[in-house]
């Protein structure tokens, strides 16, 4: 999971304006007062967001995949994304919260019998400048 702030209600700036997926990139005031479900990105294990935290840019990125092994039950990863969780605006005390998550696409389920593992890779990467 990726969590980030669009709106710092306390300083009234703006700490997070894009999250980047190799398919597209969603800019967060565009959902400004509404809580969608979630955005899909199918066949994306890695995301990223741009954004400014006391006047320095901010890049944070997040990855997940599977580890090659023949008897591994995890296949593609796919990422959506929850713009506003709260249906919040960009005004006032209150944060405005959104959410990215990386998960593995295993269809219908996960099956898992004798001999077969789950290997997978969870990284973080952070740089202010």
């Amino acid at each position: 999971m990726l969590p980030m702030v669009h709106w710092d209600g306390e300083s009234g700036t703006t700490v997070v304006a894009t999250l980047d997926a190799p398919a597209a990139a969603v800019t967060l005031s565009d959902h400004v007062g509404v809580n969608p479900p979630s955005i899909e990105f199918a066949d994306t294990s890695r995301i990223g967001l741009t954004g400014s935290v006391f006047g320095h840019g901010l890049l944070y990125g997040h990855e997940a995949g599977a580890v090659p092994d023949e008897n591994n039950v995890l296949g593609q990863f796919n990422t959506f994304l929850r713009p506003n969780l709260d249906a919040r605006t960009a005004s006032g005390g209150l944060d405005w919260v959104a959410k990215a998550y990386v998960q593995a696409d295993n269809g219908t389920g996960l099956s898992f019998g004798s001999g077969d593992v789950i290997r997978f890779f969870n990284r973080h990467v952070m740089a202010v400048g």
